[in-house]
């Protein structure tokens, strides 16, 4: 059987679309008609290394990934739209998904390290009219024996649950995280994973989310689903365990019902979920090797929607879907489970379901356990926590403690000081009073010179008062006189940086004239000899004036006596003209007989 690229979904109309990428790593898709005539093949993109396809209102959406990027694509008005999302900049980015909430299309991929493959980043791109964001969420191990590291679930169509692993003490730790109102709440521990060959998938089925768990410790693999209603309500629920191996599991919604399919020792298995999960029931394809796994949204079988995020079926181009159907002829599941030795799989059936039945209430308080053991790892942690924080001040409140003790021992010496101090200070007293009888007489006449010196003391504080005020208008003035002068020197400044401007001016200018006064001189010969040539000009140009005119008289003579002559012709002809006019008039016979 292969894991292919390809994918498949019907559209309103039933036609079959069928997307794949050829070994040059050629995007391409062919649509089958309901008449089963299947459409020419046409490529989408070139060099492309994987791709996955959502269905929004009847439009094709795909994200996909290139060498360096990135990128998404439509199909609308009978044409693919596309864009780039996102540049990797030497990174390799690895399974991309794609889901849409009304106008906003959220693109989550790999981001891997090219230093360090084992490490990556979980990047969400959340693009629309506005614009493309990109956020990198956190930091994700990759594992050689995990093919798919995050699952995406729709939830009310507008969050989404992100389903990803974690390592901890050898163990794969399933975590979930929540986007809601445009932000990404803390992840939370689920439960652990033991084993290798490890797998989960995710299925939305009324109003709860099943995980279904592939893993395999030593030579058993184990399925499990666990079934998250809410936050607090969790159940578990172990589906089957088997020595043979298991491989392509899939969770589908068919006629309502949740169905589980996966295949195990030649044969196709069947469990579908009704509170529990039923026992299996199996097929036994001819042709099991040649099947294809194929990738999803949904498609339409008589008439019905199946959700599927993966299905079998035979290769192109007489594509036949394998779907579980209810338990119709025959009830009993062990008839197809093996040929031979039929009544001792009865009783270890009979036994199995006992044992189910025992476990199942075990299986329940495990996970109940699980999450108590977890929210008291939570309160261990904070009373750890707690405990540190307590030691800490009792080991201050300890330090002072002992400086309290130690000055406590040492009192008693310090109070048989203090007695001897006082003997000393009692005849030092009398000493200090007699003294004192004599400073007394000092200070009433100090007290006489002090109110004189407060007298003064008052006047020199009213001129100081008024010494003040002055102060503090010069200082306003001077605050002023230093803006102007801050002021000036600005100006200055710009003055100086003009000067050196209309300096270089004034240079390039007296360079320029002085070019132009050569050019002056030069022109000037230039006039000159101008002049010369134009006076030699009007002197021929006179003197063949002078001839012309000559020219023109003479001309105008011989004119006139040509008038004449043309005059005198002209009377010549009129003449003529009459004597022939005489002639032609006269009759024949006369100028005959003449």
């Amino acid at each position: 059987m292969l894991d292919t690229k390809t994918w498949v979904f019907n559209d309103l109309d039933n036609n079959l679309w069928y997307f794949t990428l050829d070994d040059k790593n050629n995007m391409s898709y062919k649509i089958i008609y309901s008449e089963n005539k299947w459409s020419k093949e046409n490529i989408i993109d070139k060099n492309v290394l994987e791709f996955n396809i959502f269905i929004h209102n009847n439009n094709i959406h795909i994200a996909y990934i290139k060498e360096n990027e990135v990128k998404y694509c439509v199909w609308e008005k009978n044409q693919w739209l596309g864009k780039t999302l996102y540049n990797c900049n030497h990174k390799k980015a690895s399974e991309v998904k794609i889901i849409i909430i009304e106008d906003n299309f959220h693109v989550l991929f790999i981001l891997n390290e090219t230093n360090n493959p084992t490490k990556g980043t979980l990047t969400h791109c959340n693009f629309n009219s506005e614009g493309i964001y990109i956020n990198p969420l956190f930091p994700m191990e990759i594992f050689t024996e995990v093919n798919n590291h995050y699952n995406l679930e729709l939830l009310n169509k507008h969050d989404i649950c992100l389903f990803f692993f974690e390592s901890k003490n050898k163990e794969l730790e399933v975590h979930s995280c929540m986007y809601n109102k445009n932000i990404w709440r803390n992840p939370r521990k689920l439960y652990s994973l033991k084993g290798s060959d490890i797998e989960i998938f995710t299925m939305n089925y009324k109003n709860s989310i099943h995980i279904l768990n592939l893993s395999k410790e030593e030579n058993t693999y184990l399925l499990e689903d666990v079934c998250i209603y809410s936050e607090n309500n969790i159940d578990y629920h172990k589906i089957h365990q088997t020595n043979f191996e298991v491989s392509c599991p899939m969770l589908m919604i068919k006629e309502e019902i949740l169905w589980l399919v996966w295949i195990e020792n030649n044969y196709i298995n069947y469990s579908l979920f009704n509170d529990k999960w039923n026992s299996k029931f199996q097929i036994a394809p001819k042709n099991l090797n040649e099947l294809i796994l194929y990738n999803s949204n949904y498609i339409n079988h008589n008439n019905k929607k199946i959700t599927c995020p993966k299905l079998l079926g035979n290769p192109y181009p007489n594509i036949e879907f394998i779907l579980p159907n209810k338990y119709e002829s025959n009830p009993n599941p062990i008839e197809n489970i093996l040929d031979d030795n039929t009544n001792n799989v009865k009783t270890l059936e009979n036994q199995i379901l006992k044992l189910k039945k025992s476990n199942k209430t075990l299986d329940k308080e495990i996970v109940h356990l699980k999450f108590k053991l977890n929210s008291k790892e939570k309160q261990c942690i904070e009373l750890k926590e707690r405990l540190n924080n307590s030691i800490a001040k009792t080991m201050a409140s300890e330090d002072k403690f002992k400086n309290f003790k130690k000055a406590y021992m040492e009192f008693p010496e310090q109070m048989k000081d203090l007695r001897n101090q006082v003997k000393e200070s009692s005849e030092n007293l009398k000493i200090t009073e007699e003294k004192n009888s004599k400073l007394e007489e000092k200070m009433k006449n100090t007290t006489d010179k002090y109110t004189v010196l407060q007298e003064n003391t008052k006047k020199y504080e009213n001129t100081l008062s008024n010494l003040n005020k002055e102060l503090s208008i010069f200082k306003d003035e001077n605050k002023k006189l230093l803006i102007n002068t801050n002021n000036l020197t600005k100006e200055n400044s710009n003055l100086k940086s003009k000067l050196e401007n209309t300096l270089l001016e004034k240079k390039e200018l007296t360079f320029q004239l002085k070019s132009l006064s050569k050019d002056k001189s030069v022109l000037e010969s230039k006039l000159q000899n101008l002049m010369e040539n134009t006076k030699i000009l009007e002197e021929k140009v006179n003197s063949e004036l002078e001839d012309a005119s000559n020219k023109i008289s003479m001309i105008n003579a011989q004119k006139k006596e040509l008038i004449l002559k043309l005059n005198n012709i002209d009377e010549e002809n009129i003449k003529l003209k009459k004597d022939l006019e005489l002639e032609i008039n006269k009759p024949i016979l006369s100028k005959i007989f003449k």
